[in-house]
């Protein structure tokens, strides 16, 4: 099986399975640092950020009516586990990059639900944005924001076989 790893906050995280594992980044550097002087590569908060900000950021949530991505990085993921209702995304929070790509996975609950989007999701290329789930499959999104016309842009969908 593959192992997950992401960044949450200032801990690595390290999914096997249903194991976890946390590592703080703080203590990390600390090590590196007491193994190997200040000449070591690993620097400061900045170098810190500069990874997260390089990472896949994933959010999960079981079900919402208004799910609500948060940019946590370059590249965010915001999974829906069991989508129980209608659903309206609303704008994602933070401050967006030109190019910040967002990956939207959602999978309902065995029953078929409506999907609408906040007006910043735009579809300017050859493929729609969904208005349903199909029921008990998967759903996949790729959008990245265009800072020039202040929108995330509808690149790639796809649902389950």
């Amino acid at each position: 099986m593959a192992v997950k790893i992401y960044i949450d906050g200032n801990k690595l995280m390290f999914v096997d399975g249903e194991n976890t594992t946390a590592v703080s980044l703080t203590e990390l550097k600390e090590a590196e640092m007491a193994a190997h002087g200040d000449s070591h590569n690993i620097g400061g908060d900045d170098e810190i950020s500069d990874l997260k900000e390089q990472s896949i950021i994933t959010t999960s949530i079981t079900s919402s009516a208004t799910p609500t991505p948060a940019r946590a990085s370059k590249k965010t993921e915001y999974v829906i586990t069991a989508l129980e209702e209608a659903a309206t995304f609303g704008a994602p929070t933070g401050t967006p990059e030109n190019g910040d790509l967002l990956l939207i996975t959602v999978k309902d609950d065995g029953t078929a639900r409506t999907l609408a989007f906040n007006a910043i999701y735009t579809a300017p290329y050859s493929v729609a944005k969904p208005t349903t789930t199909t029921a008990g499959k998967t759903l996949i999104m790729l959008f990245r924001y265009n800072s020039a016309s202040s929108k995330w842009e509808l690149l790639y969908v796809d649902k389950e076989a």
